[in-house]
């Protein structure tokens, strides 16, 4: 303010921060105004160019004695008034601090000023400054649950680093951001960290117990005469008050006795007023409904515009807040801003702000987060900055009216809009000329005290006060209590007085960003775009595609269909990596919070006195919506799936009606959530439902029956030859044609939906690829709708297409009149699933399939599906865009030939096929080492066991040179270790095979020993046959001929990467790997004879 401004005239703007400044440095109320006297005098007798903050305080400090410490006998009165016992401590340890201390946190604290201006009005150095506030807080730290012991904020570490990080940490976080060295290594020591954050805590509360203590103290027009007119008479200022006093009690009486007189409906006063003001009949429901629509809204809807309102509103911990709500817009240049503050002043509760250059900023407190978004959902931000699309703006700014304390009036409307007792009391004239309109009706309070939910809401008669001229809201009043007693009136919402902007600067200092924001000189985190204008803290690529989650993460629950009024779905992650469930309505969320990891257990949902379960699902329900409901329940794969539960504005039945619901993702249920849901990518919805359709289990007999779809599969090879000659690894491609016949086979059995997939080769062999069994179990076959959707084991060839459309998205580009359609969906190679496949084969020579290591890496891969009229695949092609007009390579191919339905006696026996060797082993062997203690690796057995192992003749060294030491067999109670490069024990593991291990004596009387690997030849020879040589380790093979006994045997040698030597060979057959890296190891061979 410049010179000429009086000093009444600013104080009314800055008397109420410094009075709060003048208590923290004094006794007692008295002892405060008494220094704000000597501050107006000393500004008096040296009067500033400028009177502002700044100058106020200066004189303040200046005022102050030199020993300034007060009479801390009786503690001031702002410290008693602490509502909650635990801020009494911290209240008294504030009062107690230095004088230096308690002056520094109050220009902290109470003004926002930062280190360096803190130093400057205080006269010290800035390290002066940060010891004072580090001193500070160090004294509040036994009132504060920090989560690392106090004395970690004081001990001097022992190693450097630590020593020189935590040092600055004391005088600032600042100072060791600022510092590289302290800032690295933050970034590797954790204990620092949680130092950091202790700090950081004690800064928050120290800030908050500073600004509760004082919030309460308003410095008054009467204060502020008896400050700058200490002389004037105090007989004159005591009539006054005693007038203000005698009028004020007799309005009271006045209202109570025309409203609330006990026994009746408290008539409306009705002063006079002309014929043509009540000539237009009133419609009550007209009335509400143009109110609903201006709400908030200025009356022609252009120019510059401010409105002020008061709201009463109760936050989360319970506690009543009065607030003021201000909303700024210029219509011309699309900018807005609207806030909550507390009545006393302070950083806001919420603001949002638009400024000139479309950014949006958004900031919240964390006592009103509750009032306006779900406890459950995590939000990774306080306050940000985004950028922001001009079509959003008033969507962002609708959001922002329609929730939390601003959304109070529309709830009292739309109560009023359905209410039985409403009634329209006619009009009377306001006391600044406005005729207003009175409706009541007996409703609720939306504000009310939580109570139980068993307990009936108290009835409560709602006024509403309208202007009658602009069809506008202006008033709210409760009356609370009993129909036929006393009721008490409480004023919950009212309109302050509104303004058309004229000035530049009236019009946008407030639509500043540096002049809006008046809470901590902290940055604001900046960011992308919001994901939606309800939730502006969460930005947009945290939004997940619920068709991507449905289909890859078994962890996943959702309910049956969403809330009946639900406008938008949104599937959020958060910061560690949980999904979120967000619905949102007009004026109401809810949010379902997954946990990461569901854990595994004995099946049984436990329950205690508050947890009840519907339906295979334990809900743990809050008494309260916006309290953390918990629900368990199992999922399709026999885990218990943890989900909290959460909502703002909705009903805490209807909350636990939509929780009963939740389970695994079906079609029926995706059908109901897809139209709501806001996807990553745009897709058809019919066409996803289609695929979705093909992606799950066919329809299948129930009878026994079995149903087959053929289909005939290409997958492009580069022709190798291959560099091993023996039978005892996988040839490149695993032998694999390109173009081969597929049948996938399904049946339904033992209440669980069985598939086989078969591949039928040019040679006419047959090759079990899978067979796998789903997890769900049902008394018949589930139909397609029902199913659990998922990644349900291994998928065949189509289902990874039907994936990777609805993982990457599509495009559809003809649809035929039939109903049958083409897709197409294209990706760069190097963000394709064939990226890796490409980087493994420039690794491995190129022996997988497709071939894909010659292409291109600015290739573009394109999938073109095309779908008959019932949505099932019946042809897939993809292929290899190339640039500069390279030809196009086709990469695979895949055409459906036929369906068909497969009596249960005509299903080849092969197709479902018994449990695996390693099933077999450990069912066989589970009882007979039933005894032995679990060991890692394999387990010894006797030489009757490994007779009775093996389905072919087992084979000894029969010699008195050599002693047999151990016989080792699958343990069944180990996992597997798939050893890379080692193939062999991989087998013994797996229980293909059993190892010998003999101890012998060689010619030369040297003690050696010789392991012998045998297993059924067929079996084992199957199974290395799945290991190719850069797996299996081997680095070349040669025929080899060899004398067992009084026999010739032609065998194979293969050498092991690691440099040892393998026979393999075939005898009656058993095939066995003897190992023959040393010679002594390979005559031993001679005696190799069958066990009988």
């Amino acid at each position: 303010m410049n010179a000429s401004t009086s000093l009444e005239e600013a104080l009314e703007h800055y008397g109420t921060n410094l009075y709060r400044l003048a208590l923290l440095l004094s006794p007692n109320q008295a002892a405060a105004i008494t220094l704000l006297r000597q501050t107006v005098s000393r500004l008096q007798k040296h009067p500033y160019q400028s009177l502002g903050e700044d100058e106020f305080v200066q004189a303040l400090i200046a005022s102050l004695p030199a020993n300034h410490q007060p009479n801390r006998r009786r503690s001031p009165e702002w410290v008693h008034l602490a509502s909650i016992p635990s801020q009494i401590g911290l209240r008294t340890t504030l009062a107690q601090l230095e004088p230096n201390q308690r002056l520094a946190l109050g220009l902290v604290h109470l003004y926002d000023f930062d280190i360096t201006q803190v130093a400057q009005l205080m006269n010290i150095e800035p390290t002066g400054a940060r010891q004072h506030i580090s001193d500070a807080l160090l004294a509040h730290a036994p009132h504060v649950e920090l989560d690392i012991p106090i004395e970690l904020l004081t001990d001097e570490a022992t190693n450097i680093p630590c020593r020189l990080t935590r040092g600055l940490l004391r005088l600032g976080s600042d100072l060791a951001h600022n510092e590289p060295q302290s800032r690295g290594h933050l970034a590797l020591c954790a204990e620092c960290r949680s130092i950091e954050q202790a700090w950081q805590q004690l800064h928050h509360t120290v800030a908050q117990t500073v600004r509760d203590a004082l919030r309460p103290y308003v410095l008054s027009s009467a204060q502020i005469a008896q400050i700058t007119q200490p002389n004037r008479l105090k007989v004159n200022s005591l009539g006054e008050q005693f007038g203000r006093i005698l009028f004020i009690a007799l309005l009271v009486i006045l209202v109570i006795a025309l409203l609330v007189l006990p026994g009746r409906r408290a008539p409306m006063p009705m002063p006079q007023h002309s014929a043509n003001e009540v000539s237009q009949p009133i419609l009550p429901l007209e009335l509400i409904e143009q109110a609903l629509s201006n709400l908030y809204e200025p009356p022609d809807r252009k120019g510059a515009w401010h409105g002020r309102w008061e709201i009463q509103w109760r936050l989360h911990n319970g506690q009543r807040a009065p607030l003021i709500a201000e909303r700024w817009i210029d219509y011309e240049s699309r900018r807005h801003r609207v806030q909550l503050t507390h009545q006393d002043g302070g950083a806001p509760y919420e603001l949002e702000l638009v400024d000139a250059n479309q950014k949006l900023w958004y900031a919240i407190s964390r006592n009103y987060t509750p009032s306006v978004y779900p406890v459950s959902l995590p939000l990774d931000y306080a306050r940000i900055t985004r950028p922001i699309e001009t079509e959003q703006i008033d969507a962002f700014l609708d959001a922002r009216l329609s929730s939390g304390a601003w959304n109070l009036a529309a709830e009292y409307l739309k109560q009023a809009r359905t209410a039985p007792t409403l009634q329209h009391w006619g009009r009377q004239r306001a006391t600044d000329g406005r005729l207003l309109d009175i409706l009541s009706y007996e409703g609720t309070s939306p504000i009310a005290a939580n109570s139980s939910p068993d307990m009936l809401p108290l009835p409560t008669l709602i006024l509403l006060f309208f202007d009658s001229e602009r069809r506008t809201l202006t008033e709210v009043r409760e009356l609370n209590g009993p129909a036929e007693g006393e009721r008490n009136v409480d004023v919950t919402w009212r309109l302050l007085g509104d303004e058309q902007l004229t000035t530049t600067e009236a019009i946008n200092e407030p639509l500043m960003s540096r002049y809006a924001w008046q809470g901590l000189n902290e940055p604001w985190a900046m960011e992308e775009p919001a994901i939606d204008p309800k939730l502006p803290l969460i930005g947009r690529s945290k939004a997940h595609s619920l068709t991507t989650t449905i289909l890859t993460n078994p962890m996943f629950g959702m309910p049956a269909v969403p809330p009946p009024t639900t406008q938008r779905a949104l599937l959020i992650e958060s910061r560690e990596n949980r999904l979120n469930n967000v619905y949102i309505g007009e004026d109401w969320m809810i949010a379902l919070k997954h946990d990461t990891q569901p854990w595994q257990s004995n099946m049984r949902l436990h329950l205690s006195n508050d947890e009840f379960v519907e339906q295979g699902i334990l809900i743990q329900l809050a008494e309260q919506p916006n309290d953390i409901s918990k629900v368990q329940y199992i999922g399709p794969y026999n885990q218990i799936l943890d989900i909290h539960a959460s909502a703002i504005n909705y009903d805490i039945g209807d909350l636990h009606k939509l929780l009963t619901s939740i389970g695994a993702p079906t079609l029926d249920s995706y059908k109901a959530h897809a139209p709501l849901m806001a996807e990553p990518k745009e897709s058809d919805s019919d066409v996803v439902e289609q695929l979705l359709t093909t992606f799950l289990l066919p329809k299948v007999p129930e009878n026994g029956d079995a149903l087959r779809i053929t289909a005939e599969k290409f997958s492009r090879q580069l022709h190798l030859i291959d560099p091993f000659s023996d039978p005892y690894h996988m040839p490149p491609y695993g032998g694999h044609p390109e173009t081969i016949q597929t049948e996938v086979w399904y049946r339904f059995q033992e209440g669980q939906i069985e598939k086989s997939i078969v591949e039928l080769w040019a040679d006419d062999s047959t090759h079990i690829h899978q067979s796998i069994k789903n997890g769900t179990t049902a008394s018949r076959a589930p139909s397609s709708t029902n199913i659990a959707i998922g990644l349900n084991g291994d998928l065949s060839y189509e289902q990874t297409i039907v994936y990777d459309l609805l993982h990457v998205g599509f495009e559809q580009i003809s649809k035929a009149p039939d109903g049958s359609r083409t897709l197409i969906s294209r990706q760069p190679l190097d963000q394709s699933r064939y990226a890796i496949l490409r980087h493994s084969q420039l690794n491995q020579n190129g022996i997988t399939s497709p071939y894909v290591m010659d292409l291109p890496q600015s290739s573009t891969i394109a999938t073109h599906v095309s779908l008959d009229s019932e949505g099932r695949m019946q042809r897939i092609e993809v292929w290899a865009e190339q640039a500069d007009s390279a030809p196009n390579v086709l990469l695979e191919s895949w055409e459906r030939q036929s369906d068909k339905q497969v009596a249960m006696t005509d299903i080849p026996r092969d197709i479902f096929p018994e449990p695996s060797r390693k099933q077999q082993t450990q069912n066989a062997m589970e009882r007979r080492f039933a005894s032995l203690s679990p060991d890692n690796g394999p387990v010894k057995i006797s030489l009757i066991d490994a007779f009775s192992f093996l389905k072919s003749p087992m084979w000894k060294l029969s010699s008195e040179r050599a002693l047999l030491h151990s016989i080792e067999a699958a343990n069944p109670t180990q996992p597997i270790s798939y050893l890379q490069g080692n193939a062999l024990q991989s087998a013994l593991e797996e229980g293909y095979a059993i190892r010998s291990t003999y101890h012998f004596t060689d010619d030369n009387q040297l003690d050696d020993y010789i392991q012998i690997y045998q297993g059924n030849a067929q079996e084992f020879g199957d199974y290395l046959r799945t290991w190719d040589i850069t797996r299996a380790g081997w680095r070349s093979s040669q025929a080899v001929s060899l004398t067992i006994g009084a026999r010739h045997v032609d065998g194979w040698e293969l050498t092991h990467l690691n440099g040892t030597k393998w026979i393999f060979l075939e005898l009656d057959g058993t095939l066995l790997a003897i190992e023959s890296t040393r010679e002594n190891q390979r005559a031993m061979l001679a005696y190799l004879q069958p066990l009988t």
